[in-house]
């Protein structure tokens, strides 16, 4: 029988979270479906945008944490 496999088993083939047997399972259905290799490879694609992707908290952000940060010492000296 025939192992359907989803994003979530790509996911963990691509982290390198599957065992070799599984590993090789997921290679050979990879390699012969085709609609399983688009999603492996978008999957791929968004993983790397991920990973060129820079993410900074807004001045607020920043200002409210800096807040907190000095009223916690604050309370700490009183």
């Amino acid at each position: 029988m025939k192992k359907i496999y989803t994003e979530d088993d790509l996911l963990n083939y691509i982290y390198k979270e599957t065992n070799p047997q599984e590993s090789l399972s997921i290679e050979n259905a990879i390699n012969e479906d085709d609609a399983l290799r688009t999603i492996y490879l978008e999957l791929l694609e968004g993983i790397d945008l991920l990973n060129k992707t820079y993410f900074r908290p807004s001045e607020i952000t920043l200002e409210n944490v800096l807040q907190k940060a000095k009223e916690g010492l604050q309370q700490n000296v009183d």
